[in-house]
């Protein structure tokens, strides 16, 4: 559930940190993802996300995970930085390249692919001619 995101296209920068550990399927840092919350989320939304999950792994209600300071502790960064305007800021240009070079990507393996299949198409004309 804790790395579970529909944002998570612009999540894509590859950052190793604690969250990745700990979020197991969240596959970076970005605190946007953390909280599942978009790149236009306000303050309010932020604090909602953030109460919403941190009930969900608050170490008091969950003695029996031994990743749940982790992951409590994980949710708290992710809020005081979005709720930080210099950190968000950054959080933000970070995910907005991470989002580039992914569609960037996509792009690539979609051109290499189209590729393929012409090559593939005209190697069987070829043969059957």
């Amino acid at each position: 559930r804790f790395g579970a995101s529909s944002f998570s296209s612009h999540c894509s920068c590859g950052v190793a940190g604690r969250v990745s550990m700990v979020f197991a399927k969240s596959p970076c840092s970005c605190p946007f993802a953390v909280l599942t919350l978009g790149l236009e989320a306000s303050s309010a939304a932020v604090e909602s996300a953030w109460r919403r999950r941190s009930r969900d792994c608050h170490p008091d209600k969950r003695p029996d995970d031994p990743l749940a300071r982790a992951k409590f502790q994980a949710l708290t960064d992710a809020r005081d930085t979005l709720l930080d305007p210099v950190r968000r800021a950054a959080a933000v240009a970070v995910a907005q390249r991470a989002a580039a070079q992914s569609m960037a990507r996509d792009a690539r393996a979609t051109r290499r692919e189209s590729g393929d299949r012409a090559g593939r198409i005209a190697s069987r004309a070829a043969r059957a001619a």
